[in-house]
């Protein structure tokens, strides 16, 4: 998935469940920056995709 803000900040910690804190804290303190990237695991079929329910695997930004 590809998007920018407004909005893909709040989705993918919206789509974000446990195991994942200190990426979480780091995107939330830093925010999605131009050219950022965050890579979720999602644990079934995209039609089946919950809040909660994927795993963040990393995070990066130009800015953090």
């Amino acid at each position: 998935m590809v998007g920018r803000n407004p909005g893909i900040l709040d989705l993918a910690l919206g789509l974000t469940g446990s195991g994942t804190d200190d990426l979480r804290a780091r995107l939330e303190e830093t925010g999605f920056h131009t050219a950022g990237v965050v890579v979720l695991t999602i644990p079934g079929p995209w039609a089946e995709i919950a809040y909660g329910a994927a795993r963040m695997e990393t995070y990066w930004s130009p800015h953090a």
